[in-house]
């Protein structure tokens, strides 16, 4: 318990048993907002949960559920949106080929990667490059 102005509060605190390790909740956040800047820092890259997790030096299944209750998604669920936002940037101000784009964040084929951006930006690549590019003349 700690007393603060006389009034006595129980200290939150959070366990990761797989560890054996005790976290306060701002530690906790601390340490999960590190991985989530970590996964931002690597959005090129082929991350695992284990990636993400180890960064938190928390277990996949406590780091999972801690992310999500912070950030109301999971890390997975991020990290895939954090590529397609990168990749509508690249769509934008580049004209790379979408089959570059797409291999450069990891998608292992230009269909996976249209469904995954169709889902997230509700049209496709081509629609948004078209959309979103000023074309000479345009204002």
């Amino acid at each position: 318990m700690l007393k603060t102005s006389g009034v006595s509060k129980k200290a939150s605190a959070s366990r990761d048993s797989s560890k054996g390790i005790s976290y306060h909740i701002g530690d906790l956040h601390a340490r999960v907002a590190l991985s989530k800047q970590f996964i931002d820092q690597n959005i090129q890259s082929a991350l695992h949960l284990k990636d993400m997790a180890s960064k938190a030096h928390l277990s996949e299944f406590h780091f999972s559920r801690v992310f999500k209750k912070i950030y109301n998604i999971t890390p997975y669920q991020y990290f895939i949106k954090k590529k397609v936002e990168h990749a509508a940037h690249l769509i934008i101000k580049t004209q790379l080929p979408f089959t570059a784009i797409a291999y450069s964040l990891g998608f292992k084929d230009i269909h996976s990667f249209s469904k995954t951006f169709k889902k997230i930006y509700h049209t496709s690549p081509t629609e948004y490059r078209r959309k979103k590019t000023i074309h000479p003349g345009q204002s």
